[in-house]
């Protein structure tokens, strides 16, 4: 979902994330309906699954894997 997002809007941080944040709000509530559960239940099976994944970083690794940011909210560099 991420790449797409990147490939819709290039050079254009807040509007990947915008598309992105759809695209993911679609996916659980398609999966809450398919599943009969709340999307809350989609949510944080999700977020198991991903720390079960995940290995912890701590220094030297936490160094070369930094959070994510939101970008600052700015004009867009181009308008359709």
């Amino acid at each position: 979902m991420y790449r797409e997002s990147v490939e819709r809007f290039p050079g254009d941080d807040w509007s990947q994330g915008d598309h992105f944040g759809n695209q993911e709000r679609s996916f659980v509530r398609d999966q809450s309906v398919l599943l009969n559960a709340r999307p809350g239940a989609v949510l944080r099976a999700i977020a198991e699954d991903l720390r079960h994944e995940a290995t912890p970083a701590t220094g030297a690794a936490q160094a070369q894997n930094p959070r994510g940011t939101a970008p600052p909210c700015m004009p867009r560099p181009f308008y359709d």
